[in-house]
């Protein structure tokens, strides 16, 4: 059904009208290009469309998705939507507010607007089928629960605008698995990440200040988990890491926690990585795990281009009671080690050309393997020497 220039509040008595005495309830598709929809239009929506599957909004003037506009649960706005599956949303929409899709279960939604800068507290909670992959990029606030169950989310980055991940944000969002996070994040609060079992972070950005509680709980997929960065790390609150069961290492921030509770890291046995600095002095670390020192530089460091023949000179974090190899990708993704290569520093003098390539530290810390983003190494032509046809030679 296409409706067309309806007004402000008046879309149900035009649906009725089109009808012609059939049931509301058998829509299924339904087109609508008009004034702006006020609440009263999508309560009309939300109560008599009980088959619908297809919206398209997209000629819709409005910039804001009201607070329940598609709810379909009492606690927001007892809706009957169990079969919508897509809306088409309006391209210059720039929020989508509270509740707006709560428990639509079959939505399956793929994009949203790009110009969406605010998502509000439930908007997508429990849209189990969502197929979102990206978020609009100018994303700027990001409500608690608003993507809590979307266990189909499989989301690979997060907009680079989000300075805060709210309150169960995407807790048991089972398919997410995110390899980094905002490098302006400074916040992460609770239970954001909970039950997470895909989370695949290996580093949290370096401007994060708190991990509140519960916020990477039961993360199982987690192995190691580098703070090194984080310098201005005030807080890592109660169960923050509690039974993310495969965590092996963690390196800790510079500076230490003003608060690390004692149950932050429970049901999980690290090795901790810790600066050797006086401030780790006071700190107790959880029963049952290791504690190793570091100079905190785990990344391989060192000239990324040098000319031919002369001296490749890489090194990375000396911890200690640690083993090291270096190795060098051979083919994409193959890693070959590199013969005597297994001390903190790589040094070979004479580079030739055919060293080129992307080289990494694997170091093992009790039984654990650890490496960081590699280095890729650029070695010069080799000189060519010519000789002219009076005896003379150039280089």
């Amino acid at each position: 059904m296409v409706i067309d220039n309806f007004s402000t509040g008046s879309l149900g008595a035009k649906i009725t009208a089109e009808l012609s005495g059939d049931p509301p309830a058998d829509i299924t598709s339904l087109t609508l290009r008009g004034a702006a929809m006020g609440d009263v239009d999508f309560a009309f929506i939300r109560d008599n469309l009980s088959s619908i599957v297809t919206i398209d909004m997209s000629d819709v003037p409005i910039t804001t998705l009201p607070s329940s506009a598609f709810s379909n649960n009492l606690i927001y706005a007892d809706g009957n939507l169990d079969n919508l599956q897509n809306v088409t949303l309006p391209a210059g929409l720039t929020s989508i507010g509270d509740g707006a899709f709560f428990l639509c279960q079959s939505l399956a939604l793929t994009n949203l607007p790009d110009g969406v800068t605010s998502i509000g507290d439930d908007a997508f909670i429990y849209c189990q089928n969502l197929a979102l992959t990206n978020l609009p990029s100018g994303l700027i606030s990001l409500g608690a629960f608003a993507f809590q169950g979307c266990t189909n989310l499989a989301l690979t980055s997060l907009p680079p605008g989000l300075t805060s991940i709210g309150s169960s944000a995407f807790s048991f969002c089972t398919s997410l698995a995110l390899t980094s996070l905002p490098s302006g994040l400074t916040s992460i609060e609770d239970h954001a990440f909970n039950g997470c079992t895909n989370l695949a972070l290996t580093n949290l950005p370096a401007g994060l200040t708190s991990i509140e509680y519960l916020a990477f709980y039961e993360c199982t997929n987690l192995e190691w988990l580098d703070l090194s960065s984080c310098n201005g790390l005030t807080s890592i609150d109660f169960y923050a890491f509690q039974n993310c069961s495969s965590l092996s290492v963690v390196a800790m921030p510079p500076v230490l926690p003003a608060t690390i509770h004692a149950d932050a890291f429970s049901g999980t046995a690290p090795v901790f990585l810790v600066p050797d600095t006086l401030a780790y002095s006071s700190w107790i670390p959880p029963a049952g795990t290791k504690v190793y020192i570091t100079d905190g530089t785990l990344a391989p460091t060192g000239t990324a281009s040098i000319p031919y023949g002369g001296t490749i000179s890489f090194s990375c974090g000396n911890i200690a009671g640690a083993s090291y190899q270096w190795e060098k990708e051979t083919s994409p993704g193959v890693w070959t080690p590199i013969s005597g290569a297994t001390s903190r520093t790589y040094v070979k003098n004479g580079a030739l050309t055919s060293d080129s390539g992307v080289y990494r530290c694997v170091i093992t810390v009790s039984s654990t393997s650890l490496f960081k983003n590699p280095i890729t190494l650029t070695v010069g032509p080799a000189y060519t020497v010519a000789f002219d046809s009076q005896g003379g030679s150039a280089v």
